[in-house]
């Protein structure tokens, strides 16, 4: 009967099955071709990254629409509401009796939170624009491109209102 050391081919012994190409980002397995590791890892995309591919139009719709603008305002919302908080408090612990310094830091934070929010949404609209005729299916191209108009007359009139 066989020994349960695990040793298969090697005659005895763990094995370590290297599952995210570990060894050859680090260049110690001289088997694999350089740049591409075990199960399809080729490290970064050739193309650039996916803010710049999305600008450019390269990216598929689905990923335009779903991961770039559907959830990326989901995480530009938490991170902005994380730090209205965090600006707020740091405003109170300067001065816990004066509640002006405590508005002032969080008029800060939420114009450097006013600024990023707008470079993104500029952004998540050009990325969807440009990637909707990339759509396997016409109509999800033309419904995209839809919303993103309804979209971005809706931030027209707020910054309208806000404004005058």
């Amino acid at each position: 009967m066989g020994e349960h050391s695990g040793g298969g081919d090697q005659g005895g012994g763990p094995v370590f099955v290297d599952i995210y190409g570990t060894a050859n980002r680090l260049g110690l397995d001289k088997k694999a071709a350089h740049g591409h590791g075990a199960h399809g890892f080729e490290g970064p995309h050739p193309d650039g990254p996916l803010w710049r591919r999305g600008l450019r139009g390269e990216l598929p719709l689905w990923l335009a629409f779903w991961g770039c603008f559907f959830f990326g305002h989901g995480i530009v919302m938490a991170f902005s509401i994380g730090s209205m908080i965090i600006g707020t408090i740091f405003g109170l612990v300067l001065d816990p009796t004066g509640l002006d310094d405590s508005m002032i830091a969080a008029r800060l934070v939420a114009g450097a939170i006013g600024i990023a929010m707008t470079v993104f949404v500029v952004w998540a609209t050009i990325c969807v624009w440009r990637s909707a005729p990339k759509a396997g299916v016409r109509k999800w191209g033309i419904a995209a491109r839809v919303v993103v108009v309804v979209y971005v007359a809706g931030w027209s009139m707020a910054i309208w209102k806000v404004v005058s």
